[in-house]
């Protein structure tokens, strides 16, 4: 997600165009306007729910 974002800033910064520049809700709506978005999203949303869930299982087994 964050290299999505980080894509489209980088992009507004070659182009010199600050209007080109998205938050988060923008990069992901740019995003499933691409082709084989939705599919992209799909991937987007795995991953995050693959870290909430390690951080879950972390948090729950950590020994400190």
């Amino acid at each position: 997600m964050f290299a999505n974002i980080g894509w489209f800033l980088v992009k507004a910064a070659v182009q010199f165009d600050p209007h080109d520049a998205v938050s988060v809700g923008g990069a992901l709506g740019r995003l499933a306007r691409l082709d084989y978005g939705k599919a992209r999203l799909g991937v987007v949303a795995a991953g995050l729910f693959c870290t909430v869930s390690s951080d879950l299982v972390q948090t729950r087994y950590h020994r400190a």
